[in-house]
């Protein structure tokens, strides 16, 4: 319940606590049921597969982003920021 209304109070949703594979799956619960963008900076890969396994088919139908690892690498992670904001701006309409 707290979940929800966390993720429920806004449209995009950054993760940055971890251990992912322990905290982060009724996160991305959350966000793909409520319509709440998800990004993260997990390198946890078993944490990514499983969530896309689990939920990359329904955020597809809801068109939810799910984003994860978009600070596991430096040299990387400004770009994938950047696009990650890019996408959303521009395929979500302003409110």
């Amino acid at each position: 319940q707290s979940v929800d209304a966390i993720v429920g109070a806004g449209r995009v949703l950054l993760s940055t606590a971890g251990p992912f594979l322990q905290y982060g799956r009724p996160v991305v619960d959350a966000c793909v049921r409520l319509g709440t963008d998800y990004v993260d900076i997990t390198g946890e890969t078993p944490f990514v597969r499983a969530t896309m396994d689990e939920y990359g088919q329904a955020a597809r139908e809801r068109g939810v982003f799910v984003i994860p690892m978009c600070g596991y690498e430096r040299g990387r992670s400004k770009e994938l920021r950047a696009f990650a904001s890019w996408l959303v701006r521009t395929r979500r309409p302003q409110t």
